[in-house]
């Protein structure tokens, strides 16, 4: 891969090594100390994510442009802003516990608070170096799209903010990546009223490389802090093998920019699009030496980016089992080999998801028989199910690969017999879950599935921080709490009750939008 330009930390780190081996002392910054302040809170987690308030007096009467950039710790504080001497920003976390310094860069110089912040000691051994791979669910994709509120709710940023512990996300700005809006539905629910500004907000991106130059669009200008190397490696629309293998190994183009805006944003978004990582997401999760990695749609895309892609129901292009079954062997391979303890779902039944009646209604409008597509849907889940047996086989050769029954947690929602417990006050059972008395189904505007009928919301994730919280306690002899469903329900943007709130009215919604695509 050609590199454009070095990260500003790369640049730092070999600047270093260099003054190192002359044998010469590196000139420490020269920094004003700030003496007179307040700071709250004064400590918190090292997963960070948290707002952070600085108070100081003398300052009060600088505009409010006068902060360029605040570090807490290694990291950059995100979404800041500056008003009549105070500063309120978000920390991204950091590696180590222990105090910090905060150091402020202004107009007039750089400034710092010695010891200003303190993270806490990490209660969970295990989750000392967390990292992250797979597809769009674990990146944290909602309503196609991606941003770093939706980043901030996905299943393993809700673990690490359970336990305590760093793990930092490429944050994506709002404006280029921000999917579907709840205000389109208030519009019209048919499929093009949310592919059309889908298709739009790419148009306009493109349009504003147009006269600016080559080199100044780089991919770093949607990241908040493009120099942070997330943990958070999981990639939308990954199969196995661009995990394992990385996408240049036959899949290029938007995978590689979604590749490069996640751990390598310092390239142009054209030139992105034929620049392959080399190595891939996984290669670059090991390199974090990391003591624990989780994965929750480690294959899932092997059939959901192929099954759907062809104009009449068929399967011959999704990845045969054995390919999947290979790419596993090698990635437990690895992980055994570096002492790494890993949790990795298994294919649920995934016809559930309500982009699968949509899907059909697009193959019976092509003329295609109600038969022909519920054997195309059969046939899915029956390589679903081929997928997850072999996953099944494969991990019980290592110990260190614990495998969360993702497709178990779908069969007890899908129940329509039983009700079961599930941490976090929810039930399972009759096609979805029940918080304080609430039904929330598996349905199209229904509170666990995102506006794109195929992504998870809020709460969605949250029950997956869950289901694999629940099996690290279990297999640990941890005791992470639970993520508290209720709550998140209360605060989750797409709950139909905040939908309603707009004016949705979600039965005709949901009609609207599973109505044929065409008219025969």
């Amino acid at each position: 891969m050609k590199k454009k330009v070095l990260p500003a930390f790369l640049i730092v780190l070999i600047s270093g090594i260099i003054v190192g081996c002359g044998g010469e002392k590196s000139e420490k910054p020269s920094y004003r100390e700030i003496k007179n302040y307040s700071i709250f809170p004064t400590h918190g987690s090292l997963f960070g994510n948290y707002p952070i308030r600085i108070t100081i007096p003398s300052w009060k009467s600088f505009s409010d442009n006068f902060v360029s950039e605040i570090r807490v710790g290694p990291n950059i504080m995100y979404r800041f802003t500056f008003k009549n001497g105070v500063i309120e920003g978000y920390t991204q976390g950091s590696p180590e516990p222990g105090f910090v310094d905060i150091i402020i860069t202004t107009r007039e110089g750089i400034y710092r608070i010695k010891n200003g912040f303190k993270f806490d000691e990490l209660r969970y051994p295990l989750f000392k170096n967390m990292v992250a791979v797979g597809a769009s669910y674990t990146q944290g994709w909602i309503s196609m799209g991606l941003r770093y509120d939706f980043q901030l709710h996905s299943p393993f940023s809700y673990l690490a903010k359970q336990a305590g512990a760093y793990f930092p996300n490429g944050l994506v700005k709002p404006g280029i990546l921000d999917g579907i809006s709840p205000y389109t539905y208030t519009k019209g629910c048919t499929v093009t009223s949310w592919i059309t500004p889908i298709a739009s907000k790419m148009l306009e991106a493109m349009k504003l490389m147009e006269g600016k130059g080559k080199n100044k669009f780089f991919l770093a200008n949607y990241r908040y802090d493009p120099d942070i190397l997330p943990h958070n490696l999981g990639i939308g629309g990954n199969t196995i093998s661009d995990t394992i293998e990385g996408a240049g190994h036959g899949r290029m183009g938007i995978l590689t920019v979604f590749e490069h805006l996640s751990y390598d944003p310092y390239v142009n978004l054209t030139d992105a699009l034929n620049d392959p990582i080399s190595g891939g997401p996984f290669k670059t999760a090991m390199s974090l030496h990391p003591t624990v990695l989780f994965s929750t749609d480690l294959f899932a895309d092997d059939i959901l980016y192929f099954a759907p892609m062809s104009p009449h129901p068929s399967v011959e292009n999704v990845t045969p089992v054995g390919d999947v079954r290979r790419e596993l062997r090698k990635m437990f391979r690895i992980l055994k080999e570096n002492n790494v303890e890993a949790f990795i779902a298994n294919l649920p039944q995934i016809t559930v998801m309500p982009v699968f009646r949509l899907f059909k209604n697009f193959y019976i409008s092509l003329g295609y028989s109600q038969e022909e597509v519920d054997r195309w849907e059969e046939e899915v889940n029956r390589i679903a199910a081929e997928y997850s047996i072999a996953f099944t086989e494969e991990a019980s050769r290592y110990p260190n690969i614990h495998i969360v029954d993702f497709r178990g947690i779908i069969e007890k929602i899908m129940d329509t017999d039983n009700y079961y417990t599930f941490p976090g006050t929810v039930t399972l059972g009759h096609g979805g879950i029940t918080v304080k008395g609430k039904f929330y189904p598996i349905d199209f505007l229904g509170g666990l599935v995102s506006l794109d009928a195929i992504h998870l919301t809020y709460t969605g994730y949250a029950l997956l921080a869950n289901m694999f919280i629940e099996k690290v306690n279990e297999d640990l002899h941890y005791n992470i709490p639970f993520v508290d469903i209720e709550k998140v329900v209360q605060n989750d943007p797409l709950s139909p009750e905040h939908l309603e709130e707009l004016g949705i009215d979600l039965n005709l919604c949901r009609e609207e939008f599973f109505s044929p695509i065409f008219k025969k």
